[in-house]
C-alpha cells in the first residue's frame, strides 16, 4: 500500500440510522491511474524499518471520502438500499482467517529458523581451533559451543512437530465454522496466540546465539544468519505484539478453568492440564 496499491479493503465501524453494526470490510479506491492519491486520501510508505523492509508497509489517512454501498464486502452482512441491514451465515469466518497469519508464523517460520541452525552446525564441525592431543578440535566438540547450538537444535524439533499439530487444530477450526460451528474457536485462539509468542520469541533468542556460535563469520551476511535475524525481528510485534498476546491467553485459560471448577464444563482438549493444577502449582519446577 505504502508505494504502488490503487485499493485498499478498509476496515471500518458499519453505522445506519445510528445503529452500530460492527466492522465491516469495504474496498477503497486510494490512488488514480497516474497513481496519485484520490481526493480525500492521503498514503504513503512509513519508511525504513528494523526488518521486513522488502514489504511496502504504508500509512493511510482518510478525510470525508464516499464510496457506494457496493463497495461492501457482503457476504455476511448486507445493506439493502432501504436501509435494512440483514446477516446471512457465520461472521465469525472472518475471525477465523485473520488467523492465518499466526498459524503461519506458529508452522511455517521455523523452517527459516531451521537453516541458521543448520549453517550453525555445519560452521562448527568444521571449524577447528586449539590442538587435543596434537590434533585441532572442532569447535562443537566444546561445551561452550554446544550450548548455544543444542538448546536452539531442540527447541526447532519442538517447534516443528508442535506446529503440525497446531496447524491440524487451526484447520479443524476453519472446517467447522464454514459450516457454522464455532465450537474450537476459543480454543483455537488460545493456542495460536501462545504459539506465535513462543515461536517468535525463542526463534529470536536462538538466532543472536547461532550468530554468536559462528563468531566472525557469523556477523557477515554470506554466513545468511543476519539476513534470518532480520526477518525474524518483526515477528514479536506483527499479527499481534507478544505481550497482548500472553494477556489474552491467560485470559483465555483462567475463562476455562473457572468454567470448569465452578460451572462443570468440560475443558478444552488443549487446556484439559488444568484439571489438575492442584498438583502442580505452586511447586517447583
Amino acid at each position: 500500500m505504502g508505494l504502488l496499491a490503487n485499493h485498499a479493503l478498509v476496515f471500518a465501524q458499519l453505522l445506519v440510522d445510528g445503529k452500530n453494526h460492527g466492522v465491516q470490510s469495504f474496498v477503497v479506491r486510494i490512488r488514480d491511474e497516474k497513481g496519485l492519491p484520490m481526493p480525500g486520501i492521503q498514503v504513503g510508505d512509513i519508511g525504513p524499518k528494523i526488518g521486513y523492509n522488502e514489504k511496502d508497509n504504508g500509512f493511510l489517512i482518510i478525510r470525508r471520502v464516499r464510496v457506494g454501498r457496493e463497495a461492501m464486502l457482503e457476504r455476511y452482512v448486507k445493506v439493502h438500499p432501504d436501509g435494512q441491514v440483514t446477516r446471512q451465515g457465520n461472521p465469525k469466518i472472518g475471525y477465523a482467517t485473520m488467523m492465518l497469519i499466526r498459524r503461519q508464523l506458529s508452522t511455517k517460520w521455523p523452517f527459516s529458523f531451521g537453516t541458521a541452525i543448520s549453517t550453525a552446525v555445519k560452521y562448527s564441525l568444521k571449524r577447528k581451533q586449539f590442538l587435543e592431543q596434537g590434533v585441532e578440535m572442532s569447535v562443537l566438540d566444546y561445551q561452550c559451543q554446544q550450548q548455544k547450538i543444542m538448546p536452539a537444535l531442540a527447541d526447532y524439533y519442538v517447534l516443528v512437530l508442535v506446529g503440525r499439530k497446531i496447524d491440524k487444530l487451526a484447520q479443524r477450526n476453519l472446517e467447522l465454522i464454514l459450516k457454522n460451528d464455532d465450537s474450537i474457536l476459543s480454543e483455537t485462539h488460545c493456542v495460536l496466540c501462545f504459539a506465535k509468542v513462543f515461536s517468535s520469541e525463542r526463534g529470536l533468542h536462538h538466532l543472536e546465539w547461532l550468530r554468536l556460535a559462528c563468531g566472525g563469520h557469523g556477523y557477515s551476511h554470506y554466513s545468511g544468519i543476519p539476513s534470518t535475524y532480520l526477518q525474524a525481528l518483526p515477528n514479536v510485534t506483527l499479527e499481534g505484539e507478544n505481550t497482548i498476546l500472553l494477556l489474552q491467553t491467560a485470559k483465555l485459560l483462567l475463562k476455562a478453568s473457572h468454567a470448569y471448577s465452578a460451572e462443570g464444563r468440560e475443558m478444552p482438549r488443549t487446556m484439559s492440564y488444568l484439571q489438575n493444577a492442584e498438583s502442580f502449582i505452586g511447586k517447583p519446577c
